[in-house]
Parts: C-alpha cells; sequence; structure tokens
C-alpha cells in the first residue's frame, strides 16, 4: 500500500508538470529555444512550484480513499495521448473524487423502483393536464375572437388543437418506444438533456454506450471494457430515468408537430376565406399546408418541439426569478449535497404557481388594452400575444378548478367515500407512530372500502399535479 501510495503521488506531481509544460509550450511550439528554456528550468515554471505543490499534495494522497488511488492509476495510464494526460491533470484528482462521489450519492437516490414509478406518473399525469388546458384554450381562444372574426389571423388556440395533440400522441407510440430502447443501450437521450443536475455525468469511464464496451473486448481491450462498464453500472438508475423520459419527450415532440399542423392548416384556410376564396378551395389550400408542414417541417417548429419536449419532462431551463434561483444554487457545489436536484423542482415550482397564482398575463392583457386608466396601472409594459393569453387562462381555469375541487373533498363536502389526509402531525415522532402504524402516507387521498376501512394512495409527488393538490 504504501509503495502504491508513493506511486500515486508521483503520478500526481508528474501530470500537474506535464499540464503546465503543455499550457506553456503549445501555443509556441516552433519556439524550441523557448520550449527546451522551459524544460531545462522545469522546478520554476510559471504559477507552479513543484516543491510546495509535491508538498501540499502529500497529505491529499494520504488521505485518499483506495478504491480511488486504483481507479486514477488505472484511468490515467489507460490514456495514451498526451494532451488527453494533460486535460486529466488539469480537471483535477480531488475533482474527478467530487464527481465520482456525486455520480453515486445522486445515483443511489434514484435508485428505488419508487422513484421511477412516480417519475413515470408524473409525466403521464402532466401529459393529461396540458391536454385537458388545450381544450379549454381552444375554446377560450374560440369565444375571444367570436370564432376568428376579432383580432389578426392565427393570434389564438384552435378549438381543434387538443384533439390534434392527442393524435400525435397515439401516432408517436411505435418511434416513442423505438427511442427508449435505443436510450437505454447509449445511456443518452437524443438531446443529450438529463434531469441529473451535475456538471459532469460520466466521472468514471469514457462512455455510456453499451455497444462501445462491447466494441472494446472485441478489440481485446479488457480494462478499458471494465471501467467503462463499472461507470455504467454505476450510473444505472439516472440510465433508467433518461429512458423514461425520452419516451414523454418523443410524445410530445409528435403532439406539437400535429398540433402546430393544424394551425396552419386553421390558419391557411381562415386567411383564404376572408380574401373571398371558395370554401373548397380553402379547405384544399388547408390541405396542403397540413401536409407541408408534417413533411418540411420548418425550423421555429422543430425548435419548438423540442423545447416542449423538455419542459413536458420538467428539464426546460427555468427563467425569471425561477432562473435565478436554480442558478444561485447551482454556483455552490457543496448545496448539491443539501439539494441535489435542482431544476427538475424549480420548473415543477413554477408550473404549478402558472395554474394557480400567475394572474400576471391577465394584468398585461387588460393594460394593453388601453382602456381609460389602464395607462396609469404600474408595470405589466410586456407584450402578450392573444395565443399566450389563451394558454394563460386556460392552465389558471384547469389549475384553480383541480385545486378547488380537492379542497372540496378535503372539506367533506363529498361525503366520507373518500377523504384528503394532509401532512399529519406536525411532530415527526408523533406522525410516524399513528400514521405509520395505521398505514397511512402523508398527502394521500382515500377511498372508502366495503367493510369502513379506506385505501389510501399518496399524491405528494405526482408532479405538477401534486402542487395543486
Amino acid at each position: 500500500p504504501e509503495a502504491r501510495l508513493a506511486s500515486f503521488k508521483k503520478l500526481k506531481i508528474m501530470a500537474a508538470i506535464q499540464s503546465n509544460l503543455a499550457a506553456q509550450v503549445s501555443a509556441n511550439v516552433s519556439e524550441s529555444a523557448r520550449s527546451m528554456a522551459v524544460v531545462r528550468n522545469i522546478s520554476k515554471l510559471q504559477d507552479f512550484n513543484i516543491l510546495n505543490f509535491a508538498e501540499s499534495v502529500d497529505q491529499w494522497v494520504q488521505e485518499a480513499d483506495e478504491g480511488m488511488v486504483d481507479y486514477h492509476l488505472e484511468a490515467f495510464l489507460q490514456l495514451t495521448n498526451p494532451v488527453a494526460r494533460a486535460k486529466y491533470a488539469e480537471k483535477g484528482f480531488a475533482s474527478k473524487t467530487w464527481d465520482f462521489a456525486m455520480e453515486n450519492y445522486i445515483n443511489a437516490m434514484l435508485s428505488s423502483p419508487t422513484t421511477h414509478m412516480i417519475n413515470i406518473a408524473g409525466n403521464a399525469s402532466f401529459q393529461v393536464l396540458s391536454l385537458a388546458e388545450r381544450g379549454v384554450a381552444g375554446m377560450i381562444g374560440n369565444v375571444r375572437t367570436l370564432g376568428g372574426l376579432r383580432g389578426e389571423v392565427g393570434d389564438q388556440r384552435y378549438m381543434g388543437e387538443a384533439a390534434a395533440e392527442a393524435h400525435g400522441l397515439m401516432m408517436a407510440q411505435k418511434d416513442a418506444l423505438l427511442l427508449m430502447a435505443k436510450t437505454f443501450v447509449t445511456g443518452e437521450g437524443g438531446d443529450l438533456i438529463s434531469k441529473i443536475d451535475l456538471k459532469n455525468r460520466r466521472a468514471v469511464g469514457s462512455t455510456d454506450s453499451v455497444t462501445d464496451v462491447v466494441s472494446s473486448m472485441a478489440q481485446g481491450d479488457f480494462s478499458k471494457a471494465a471501467i467503462d462498464l463499472f461507470g455504467i453500472s454505476t450510473r444505472l438508475p439516472g440510465r433508467f430515468l433518461a429512458t423514461e423520459d425520452e419516451y414523454f419527450k418523443v410524445i410530445t415532440m409528435r403532439r406539437v408537430l400535429y398540433r402546430e399542423a393544424h394551425r396552419a392548416s386553421q390558419i391557411a384556410y381562415t386567411t383564404a376565406r376572408k380574401n373571398n376564396i371558395g370554401r373548397q378551395e380553402a379547405k384544399q389550400l388547408a390541405e396542403q399546408k397540413y401536409v407541408d408542414v408534417m413533411t418540411n417541417t420548418p425550423q421555429a417548429i422543430k425548435e419548438m418541439m423540442t423545447t416542449e419536449a423538455r419542459k413536458m419532462t420538467f428539464q426546460g431551463a427555468p427563467e425569471g426569478f425561477f432562473g435565478q434561483m436554480a442558478n444561485s444554487l447551482n454556483h455552490f457545489p457543496i448545496m448539491k449535497v443539501v439539494v441535489p436536484f435542482v431544476n427538475t423542482p424549480t420548473n415543477v415550482v413554477k408550473e404549478g404557481f402558472d395554474r394557480t397564482l400567475n394572474w400576471s398575463p391577465i394584468y398585461r392583457a387588460i393594460k394593453q388594452t388601453n382602456l381609460p386608466g389602464t395607462q396609469m396601472m404600474p408595470g405589466g409594459n410586456t407584450p402578450i400575444s392573444g395565443q399566450e393569453l389563451d394558454d394563460a387562462l386556460a392552465k389558471l381555469a384547469v389549475g384553480n378548478a383541480v385545486a378547488l375541487t380537492m379542497y372540496g373533498i378535503a372539506s367533506g363536502e363529498y361525503g366520507d367515500d373518500l377523504i384528503v389526509v394532509g401532512s399529519g402531525p406536525s411532530d415527526f415522532g408523533t406522525r410516524i407512530n399513528i400514521m405509520g402504524a395505521a398505514k397511512v402516507p402523508p398527502y394521500s387521498i382515500g377511498l372508502k372500502q366495503e367493510d369502513g376501512t379506506y385505501k389510501f394512495t399518496t399524491f405528494s409527488r405526482l408532479d405538477p399535479l401534486s402542487a395543486l393538490l
């Protein structure tokens, strides 16, 4: 063991020297005199004192985990490219150790099958909720524009958009399942975005693809294959999470494609009719526009598909106040231990806020009517389109309807066949003793059985519905 630690210390010092040499020589490779001078005066490298560095690293090496020592020795020796070795050294062995620890910590938290069941249920409930909102938004848009007679053509939600999205969802099943399988093999979704908020999501190994491991074994590189396989095994919970999310991303993208094709056809038909084109010809133009969007999808719609797919799996980049809050937490690495997931819960809170308390779109719409006195209203100067207003009103209508229904059930207005349990007693010990003994989970709905007992189902992590409930 002592010899191994000594070798590890020597390796770290040599790697740091190599990193500094690469940084100071690479920019002027042709200047051989300068290069030779750097090598001759290696103990005087700019901003790098070898003796001081050796002393400071001695204690760190003595305290290093034996498994990590073996890993770093093996991983560094596997790198034959000097640039790759320099990059590994520049990244820092301590950083690698932290990345490895956080990778294990996050994936251990995701290892419970219940977590994945909740992830699937949450994503599925969000799909249903958004479909309901799209239908309500279509009705609001139809009423607000008097069936398309008021306002600009297309600046509204149309009645058939919810049906178009539902059709797209059904048509996407085959592709969704195929891409799920591909994600499970490669370990990464199509857009390389994940719910795991780590700067380095692959601390061990050089790949997440099972096919790369098989290729390494076929070439006889069993050491590399073993390291990669170890890393893949460590990240299995995250792989399952990415696979689940990929399914919902694919069906969301297809939903958006069918919806936007329907919108384009509706806009084409309305525009044609307003220009005194006959119904039959207008219908043909609408059909042609639908086919064109489906077969030659514009780049703007492709970007919309990606954005909404990430949003529906709570992977979008939070904006505004919520984005600032997420970024502030991500700037402190130690906070990852306390708050391991930032973007996902931030997005969940934002979605709940949009469906209950976010009255800003209505305020902005009222101010932009320019009615007497509206210009005296503070703020609310950001323009809002009719389509945005329809979406905002639909979210508030559906969200508050769900919340008020839950309030009614919890208040006993629907009898005792259906009851709601909240957090339980404020004292943790009492809560565990009472609710645990009765097998009643916190934040759950109880359905009365024939024998008078209740069967409870928790809604505490059914995001984003849990925020409303």
